[in-house]
């Protein structure tokens, strides 16, 4: 089980050339949460497997990685429009409709209560 904090740590890995992971880190703080987001540049599969752990959480605006924090153990919150819609089930994650900024914030809230429940 991962170290619970007062705030939660969120990893929004994103690469190069994307925006919306200032969007999600707003809804991440906002929610009561930590929000770090991580610029992917050339890691090796170890080093994401370690970034990914430190994390309680990973949201994912893009497709690209979803599954890699899933091995690693790291639920995912993802929009419906991303590829990684179809590689989350339930039990380890959620899809959230990326026209409705309420609802993920709303989830993003139900997953940081989880967690303090589950600490």
């Amino acid at each position: 089980m991962k170290n619970k904090t007062n705030k939660p740590k969120v990893l929004i890995p994103v690469f190069p050339g994307t925006n919306c992971e200032y969007d999600s880190a707003r809804a991440v703080e906002k929610a009561g949460g930590e929000a770090e987001i991580f610029v992917i540049r050339n890691l090796t599969a170890e080093e994401m497997c370690i970034k990914m752990r430190q994390a309680e959480y990973a949201i994912l605006p893009s497709s690209t990685i979803s599954i890699e924090a899933l091995a690693c153990g790291t639920p995912v919150l993802t929009f419906d429009a991303t590829g990684s819609a179809e590689n989350v089930p339930d039990s380890c994650g959620a899809v959230v409709s990326c026209d409705d900024i309420d609802c993920f914030e709303r989830k993003i809230k139900e997953i940081f209560v989880g967690n303090e429940k589950s600490s």
